[in-house]
């Protein structure tokens, strides 16, 4: 019978994790390894952890790749199954992606769009359209040959997109379901770290522009773009100068008008926060 482990990389989740494993142990179809992995927690996680029949792995903080990588490294199954400390599964998340496995396949994951099934490095260079490791099922064997999640401290929250990268650059196939989790980030979810989540997909995207030998034009216009659709987000947490440089890189016309925002004092954009 296919095998399957559960990876659950933990960083501070002590008031979430319990609900993240109760929905692995309540699937239709069970794990045959749940793997906590606690890196570095300093709010008692692993004792949260220890109330339930899991195995725990504690170790110093390392960053979510890191944590993943430990329990991928500690576990036996075929396929591993990853699910955030803060996320959820469906409770036939599991049962459903198994029934998908097949030689031809090294991963399933929830679809992010619409018709992202079968694509190429091509559109994966252009938008980040791999699984959430929370929806995620891949081939122990996929990640180890392909060297395991990137634990620089510069691809922090972005490992997964340049594990995807990685994954279609070299050949390997995958396919998709439907929704099976629950992302329910905390308010310390790294993606919310808007800053530092540009620079590490800047960082992944010149990483992989050198692994597959991408021409200079190709990156820059991919980084272009990806700055370009940042600067909502660089406003609203207040990275005013850092959304000014990337207008006036790229010329001041031809922006959306809430763009222009930027070119605001502080002041004046925090009284229409308060007022609305």
């Amino acid at each position: 019978m296919t095998t399957v482990a559960s990876v659950i990389p933990i960083y501070n989740g002590a008031r979430f994790v319990s609900k993240a494993i109760e929905s692995v142990l309540s699937q239709s179809r069970i794990p045959d390894e749940i793997i906590c992995v606690d890196d570095g927690s300093t709010d008692g996680s692993a004792d949260v952890v220890r109330k339930f029949p899991v195995r725990l792995i504690t170790q110093k903080n390392g960053g979510p790749a890191s944590a993943r990588n430990t329990g991928i490294l500690a576990c036996s199954s075929e396929w591993i199954a990853f699910l955030d400390h803060d996320d959820t599964w469906h409770y036939n998340k599991t049962e459903v992606q198994l029934s998908m496995t097949s030689e031809s396949v090294d991963a399933i994951f929830c679809e992010k769009a619409p018709n992202s099934n079968n694509l190429g490095v091509e559109k994966f260079f252009e938008r980040n359209y791999g699984g959430n490791p929370s929806g995620s099922l891949v081939k122990r064997s996929a990640l180890i040959e392909l060297g395991l999640f990137d634990e620089s401290r510069s691809c922090f929250g972005v490992d997964d997109y340049d594990f995807w990268l990685r994954f279609v650059y070299s050949g390997r196939k995958y396919a998709t379901t439907q929704q099976l989790y629950n992302f329910t980030p905390a308010d310390n979810h790294y993606g919310g770290k808007y800053e530092e989540m540009l620079n590490a997909e800047c960082y992944v995207i010149n990483k992989f522009a050198i692994l597959a030998s991408l021409d200079p034009d190709t990156v820059a216009a991919r980084i272009r773009k990806l700055e370009h659709d940042s600067i909502p987000s660089l406003i609203h947490i207040r990275k005013l100068e850092r959304a000014r440089s990337i207008i006036l890189s790229s010329g001041l016309l031809g922006h959306p008008i809430e763009y222009y925002a930027c070119f605001l004092p502080s002041w004046i954009l925090d009284i229409k926060r308060r007022i609305y």
